[in-house]
């Protein structure tokens, strides 16, 4: 029994010798120490025991347990115990740092859309199992793992040069994608330098390489791989892009020209097979005759290498001459929905071994053991059929989302997508069709509900900002699709869907599709009523002179508006406004207090519908600002008063201490103390401000009743009561 028929064993449930994972967990135990034939399916059985504890233990903080499943306490670091630990308490650490999440989302820790721990298929299972079998393997005898290697890298090789129709290509493994291209780049220099082996740097003093790059991949990538190989950042190139955003061939060739007078020797070719938001290839044809002419080495990435595996794609008999390029990288975790496959490079074998070995390309390299063997097993798993099955499984989806998105008029499609492009496969005998690798849309004023409605002098701006709300929400209400936001020089903000991209894609069917449509549908909605009520919006405001429009930056709803007071300042009209949205926020919380350009207070008001009726809204601002005004002049005239008043008061004490003589005996010492006492010196009295009647009054009604008492109620309380009038009785 093979190590796949064991692992498949433990995934069975339900029927006569067949074995649960998390039932065994107990009977499978790394402390039975199995030899020979049985570490392989122990090692397998182990592993699917502690990954079903993991997903029980998933399921339980999702919920799974019903009440009884809480979260645990927040996690600090701790040194390490003294005694050791056993496989249980160890995964149950693991569970804990990997399921609970609840204290990190706080701290911004954790996203909130990629939180939650996907659930793994047979395939996932395999592949996870298959890395502690490939941790077994590499602690053997080095001559067993040579043996075993061999056999590996000669099953992964022609099945991958058979799977993507390259007969005869090499294959080199990786975890990170910058370490392939800077082997593959070390080996282009190898066969342009053939003397770099020997002199090393010193081969490029004569004639200084130069690398090309396509004007998707980012500076980042370019300053890396100048690094690795030792090179100034100079030697970096960017070709640009035409107008249908696909490398430009003839500005190739005046760099080119260029670099060739001036004594560079021309080395590498980076090209896109699909780019990120176009899915549209490089004009391979023209690059592999440049490339040729020039000896140039010519390597390709992209999602759009994925459909090579079709059935529709090149065929199996096709020769090496038939692939115009020398490399390329194809993330096949990404592209089949499995996890933990590393990173493949195809190259051809035309190349010297030598050059091989020296520029790190060998299979035989310190993780080719390791990283081989969950592919061998992944492949073995999914069989030819499966993985051409589950990529094209992504292109379905995406040729879905095109026919649903063609349907919207105010939806425009770009890139390999659009109506006016269709995606092919360079160097092949038939086209792929339908084949997009990429969706990228945006939403435009588009038809007869949009046309016209754009706000002047700010439609692109506005434009912007209508795509990112809109991704915004698409990326809260539908968690499950994965949407990207990219922001395009020619064409503004735009979504994008390219699940050959992100491995959740396997998980998605028509049916989350067509969810996405009726999600988008709804948004648009919106969108489309906020533009055309946005129009009636600003026209309105030039009927009301103390209202004006405010434009705001990264805010698709109807903008702002500003209440402005006859003569005020600037900081009484940031007040009032600020006050403003205070009060309208208890009649709609859709009212929220915004700053314009010039950093002034107003009024922000978001998206609406259609049923909106736009001068009741502006009606209900302009009532609220004005009572705002009357109150605060009230309060003005008030607060005028009360400073007159206590002006008043002050001039007027000031005055009695100017006429108020004491005398000269009052400052001689001791004898004025005694002169105090037998004549008490008249205090000055103080005074009070009476807000109702604005009159200052003195404090010695206050200090004589204990009490501040007005003046008509004294006045009153000095008059005699007047007699109740008395009815006659009658006398019986």
């Amino acid at each position: 029994m093979t190590a796949i028929e064991t692992f498949e064993d433990t995934q069975n449930t339900g029927e006569p010798g067949n074995k649960n994972p998390t039932a065994e967990a107990d009977s499978v135990s790394l402390q039975s120490c199995p030899t020979g034939r049985d570490v392989g399916p122990a090692l397998v059985a182990a592993s699917a025991a502690s990954l079903g504890r993991l997903q029980a233990a998933r399921s339980r903080c999702n919920g799974g347990a019903g009440d009884e499943a809480t979260a645990p306490a927040k996690r600090a670091p701790g040194p390490l115990q003294q005694n050791p630990r056993s496989l249980e308490e160890i995964e149950e650490c693991l569970s804990d740092l990997l399921f609970s999440t609840e204290s990190e989302k706080g701290l911004g820790i954790v996203d909130q859309r990629e939180s939650s721990v996907p659930a793994l298929d047979q395939v996932d299972w395999a592949v996870v199992a298959s890395h502690s079998l490939a941790a077994y393997v590499a602690t053997l005898d080095l001559a067993l793992v040579r043996a075993v290697t061999v056999r590996l890298v000669a099953d992964v090789r022609l099945w991958m040069s058979q799977l993507f129709r390259w007969p005869g290509a090499s294959v080199y493994l990786h975890r990170d994608a910058g370490e392939g291209m800077a082997r593959v780049c070390r080996q282009a220099l190898h066969c342009r330098f053939p003397w770099f082996i020997s002199d090393g740097y010193h081969a490029f003093q004569a004639h200084q390489p130069v690398l090309y790059f396509a004007a998707c991949y980012k500076s980042a990538l370019r300053h890396y791989l100048c690094s690795q190989l030792g090179l100034p950042t100079s030697c970096a190139r960017v070709v640009p892009c035409g107008t249908d955003s696909r490398m430009n061939v003839d500005a190739l060739k005046q760099l080119l020209d260029a670099d060739l007078e001036q004594g560079y020797t021309p080395a590498v070719l980076v090209a896109s097979a699909g780019q990120p938001w176009t899915g549209l290839w490089d004009p391979m044809v023209e690059l592999q005759e440049l490339c040729q002419e020039h000896k140039i080495w010519l390597h390709v990435e992209g999602p759009a290498l994925a459909s090579l595996c079709l059935e529709q794609s090149t065929p199996k008999e096709a020769g090496i001459k038939d692939v115009p390029w020398d490399s390329a990288i194809l993330p096949l975790g990404e592209w089949f929905g499995v996890r933990g496959l590393p990173y493949v490079t195809l190259f051809g074998s035309s190349c010297a071994p030598a050059d091989v070995r020296a520029a790190g390309l060998d299979a035989f390299s310190v993780h080719g053991s390791v990283e081989c063997l969950p592919l061998w097993v992944a492949l073995q798993a999914l069989g030819e059929q499966g993985a051409a099955a589950r990529v094209r499984h992504c292109f379905s989806l995406t040729e879905t989302l095109v026919e649903r998105l063609q349907q919207v008029s105010c939806i425009k499609l770009l890139g390999c997508s659009s109506p006016e492009v269709r995606p092919s496969a360079p160097g092949s005998n038939t086209t792929v069709a339908g084949a997009f690798p990429v969706v990228t849309f945006q939403y435009v004023w588009r038809g007869s509900e949009t046309a016209g409605d754009a706000p002047e002098g700010e439609s692109l701006a506005y434009l912007n900002d209508l795509n990112s709300w809109l991704g915004q929400m698409m990326c809260r209400n539908l968690p499950r699709v994965p949407l990207d936001l990219l922001e395009l020089k020619q064409h503004g903000v735009c979504l994008c869907f390219s699940p050959l991209e992100n491995a959740q894609a396997s998980f998605l069917t028509t049916e989350d599709m067509d969810a996405l449509h009726g999600a988008l549908l709804k948004q648009l909605f919106v969108l489309n009523a906020t533009v055309r009520q946005k129009r009636k919006f600003r026209a309105c405001l030039t009927d009301h002179a103390r209202l004006e429009y405010v434009g705001l930056k990264n805010w698709a709803g109807l903008g702002g508006v500003r209440y402005v007071p006859d003569a005020a300042s600037r900081h009484d009209v940031n007040r009032l406004n600020a006050e403003l949205v205070a009060k309208l926020k208890h009649t709609d919380s859709a009212f929220s207090l915004g700053k314009g350009e010039d950093g002034s207070c107003c009024v922000r008001l978001g998206m609406v519908t259609d049923d909106l009726d736009v001068e009741e809204l502006l009606g209900l601002v302009l009532g609220a600002g004005k009572e705002l005004e009357e109150s605060s002049k009230a309060l003005e005239t008030m607060s005028e008063i009360v400073k007159q008043g206590i002006e008043n008061a002050s001039r007027e004490l000031q005055q009695e201490n100017k006429e108020k003589q004491e005398g000269i005996l009052r400052h001689v010492p001791l004898v004025g103390s005694l002169f105090g006492w037998w004549a008490t010196k008249e205090s000055v009295r103080g005074r009070t401000f009476n807000i109702d009647s604005g009159v200052v009054e003195s404090t010695e009604n206050i200090y004589k009743y204990h009490m501040q008492v007005q003046a008509e109620e004294a006045r009153q309380e000095a008059k005699p009561q007047e007699p109740l009038p008395q009815e006659p009785q009658p006398v019986q």
